[in-house]
């Protein structure tokens, strides 16, 4: 299998999270970043499902340079925050302009020295170097303008906006919102957190293209959307483990069950709906099956005061099953 992969596409894995709880800042605060991420791989290492994850990381390309590779087997941890920007306009323009549209940084930790300075000179032979204040930068010949780099002790990498550069811990720049949602994790080694709520212009512009675009049947699962203030997300792939979970708070404990009870009804018909493909699947493979099975059933959303959870448990199996598909698509098996 091949040892290298795309850092960028790996912190966006769950497609992309870090630190603990931050003193909390203003709900509107522009500056704020609403998305916090961190991938621990060195505790996916520590799963079947890590050989997997590698490919599919090396089968993506990243909104980093090309050049900012390293050996997977040498990443210890990849961590960040992104501020995403207020219009839908403001992506298309940044994409056209090759510049990003927000700011955002994503650190990537070594598990030593010699690992961190071998990305570095692969990163400098792709950029131009910029002294400043005595620190060396790297700016991608061939990328994104406002996008730097910089080596920042001897087994950290950051590569950043410029005002994200020298974030240090980045705790900071957490929206109040960003900042409850990352205190109610745990320890996975996956870790997604996102502020709707501070985001909610492009948040509510977004869905209303979503629903131009969707029958109007399906108006009512994208305004549930609305009653969310803050979504995380975890996965765990240790056996034991909960694969996936997802948390939802909303503004209040009403408006909470009025979200329960609506992604409950929409789990119920995927529950229906699945049963039958379910037969179906056995007949090519059982284990694939009683793995799909089990995941049909723990398809239920529970509440806790303001915030709605749907955990999923990691099935008996889980591995297995997954390495079936990924053979029947082509895309397991062998070398990635």
């Amino acid at each position: 299998m091949h040892k290298k992969f795309s850092v960028a596409l790996a912190a966006m894995l769950t497609a992309l999270l870090f630190w603990g709880p931050v003193d909390a800042q203003s709900a509107k605060d522009k500056q704020a970043a609403e998305i916090a991420f961190e991938i621990r791989m060195d505790q996916l290492r520590e799963t079947p499902m890590y050989d997997m994850l590698q490919g599919a990381a090396e089968s993506q390309s990243g909104v980093l340079p090309s050049s900012v590779n390293g050996d997977v087997d040498k990443v210890k941890r990849i961590w960040g925050a992104v501020q995403l920007p207020e219009k839908m306009a403001d992506i298309e323009a940044g994409q056209a302009n090759q510049n990003l549209p927000m700011e955002m940084f994503i650190r990537i930790e070594m598990e030593d020295a010699a690992a961190a300075t071998k990305m570095v000179t692969e990163l400098a032979a792709d950029s131009d170097e910029v002294t400043k204040d005595g620190k060396t930068f790297y700016t991608p010949k061939n990328g994104p303008s406002n996008l730097m780099a910089r080596k920042v002790d001897d087994t950290t990498i950051e590569v950043a906006t410029s005002q994200y550069l020298e974030a240090g811990t980045g705790k900071e720049l957490f929206s109040s919102g960003l900042t409850k949602a990352w205190g109610a994790f745990g320890d996975e080694p996956i870790r997604i957190a996102i502020d709707l709520d501070n985001a909610r212009p492009l948040v509510d512009e977004g869905l209303g293209m979503a629903k131009e675009q969707m029958d109007p049947m399906m108006h009512g699962m994208i305004d549930m959307v609305n009653k969310m203030d803050n979504v995380r997300i975890t996965m765990d792939l240790k056996d034991g483990g909960n694969l996936l979970t997802l948390g939802m708070t909303s503004s209040d404990d009403d408006t909470a069950e009025e979200l329960r009870s609506g992604i409950d009804g929409l789990l119920g018909m995927a529950k229906m709906m699945g049963g039958s493909q379910v037969e179906q699947l056995r007949q090519l493979d059982g284990g694939l099956a009683d793995v799909a099975s089990a995941l049909l059933k723990s398809l239920k959303a529970d509440r806790e005061g303001d915030d709605v959870q749907i955990v999923i448990p990691k099935p008996k199996g889980f591995d297995d099953a997954l390495q079936s598909m990924m053979s029947f698509s082509g895309a397991g098996g062998g070398d990635f």
